[in-house]
């Protein structure tokens, strides 16, 4: 029991990280597509 729930820990610890890095990449590409249509 105590395996399972330290696994699902590390999994999600890795899946909140992951979360970040997608979020800073799709604000990017939307102040990136905002810049590109006022230009």
């Amino acid at each position: 029991m105590m395996m399972t729930s330290n696994y699902l820990m590390k999994i999600s610890s890795r899946a909140r990280r992951m979360d970040i890095c997608i979020r800073r990449n799709w604000l990017k590409s939307l102040v990136r597509g905002l810049v590109q249509s006022f230009d």
